[in-house]
């Protein structure tokens, strides 16, 4: 576990610093497979993105995505939305944009943020589960990574979505009224 954390360190957290670093070797030490479903997401999503494909040939939809992807509607499916869900999420969607998987990098991007609204990060005064335990200005840091994230996902996702819609294949009549 610890030499998938420090692969996931020097790649993605330079970039995109989501998770807290000595929460998660905390974590790791504590870990727990038959207990902790979300960690155990966490850590596959991490090595999801972290890993190097071998070549050119390697097909972006590989078998842990797949399963990274089944086991997150899983651990969503059972209700237990948590912060580490959501970085889980934000993951995942990192995959899949880099990987050009669309439209499931516009659609996971989506269902990251109907995450973040019903976890309350968009408004720092509103109570949520996030961090029960935690200090409340490690609570407020964490927020603010995850929403910052979030926020870059969507209108990154939405830019890219223009294409689709701006292509001259795809047409939409406007009618406008007149009074």
């Amino acid at each position: 576990m610890d030499s998938l954390c420090d692969a996931y360190i020097l790649s993605i957290h330079s970039w995109l610093p989501i998770i807290s670093r000595k929460r998660l070797f905390e974590r790791v030490n504590l870990f727990n497979e038959a207990t902790d479903a979300s960690m155990a997401l966490l850590f596959v999503c991490m090595k999801l993105v972290s890993e190097t494909p071998p070549g050119l040939e390697q097909e972006a939809i590989s078998s842990l995505y797949c399963m990274a992807k089944k086991y997150f509607a899983r651990v969503e499916a059972s209700g237990s939305i948590s912060l580490l869900l959501i970085q889980s999420a934000i993951l995942i969607s990192i995959y899949e944009i880099g990987h050009g998987i669309y439209p499931a990098a516009y659609l996971s991007v989506s269902n990251v943020a109907r995450l973040g609204m019903i976890m309350c990060l968009h408004d720092q005064k509103k109570g949520s589960s996030v961090g029960k335990g935690l200090r409340h200005l490690d609570r407020m840091r964490g927020r603010k990574k995850e929403l910052g994230a979030i926020v870059m996902l969507e209108r990154y996702v939405s830019v890219m979505s223009f294409w689709y819609y701006g292509h001259p294949d795809y047409k939409i009549e406007f009618y406008y009224y007149d009074k």
